[in-house]
């Protein structure tokens, strides 16, 4: 936050919505943005025969899981590519913060925030 004072609001933002979102899972009420992407896991994981290979046609929501949303999109077979870079990618990212590389401090945010 020294570096970019905008992350206190945004910080403090993301905490309340965690804190809405437990209130969700909790009660089963009280945050429609959860409630909706319920909804859209409960699709992807009851329909997976329909679109597992080739992806789903016209596919329009966003889950908030960019693996959900490579294989709704693309499928298994068009979106493995990506999902092998993203994997990848998010491996090198830890190694940079647990070896401790000297890298400037956008480079750890941004690590953090994927």
């Amino acid at each position: 936050m020294h570096y970019f004072p905008i992350l206190e609001t945004k910080i403090e933002a993301t905490t309340l919505r965690f804190e809405y979102l437990l209130e969700f899972t909790t009660t089963g009420r009280g945050n429609a943005s959860a409630d909706e992407r319920e909804m859209v896991y409960n699709n992807f994981y009851n329909n997976l025969d329909d679109f597992i290979l080739f992806g789903k046609k016209g596919y329009l929501p966003y889950p908030h899981n960019q693996f959900m949303e490579i294989i709704m999109r693309w499928g298994i077979i068009f979106g493995a590519p990506l999902l092998i870079f993203n994997v990848r990618n998010i491996f090198k990212g830890l190694k940079l913060i647990v070896k401790n590389v000297a890298v400037k401090p956008f480079y750890k945010l941004f690590v953090f925030c994927l």
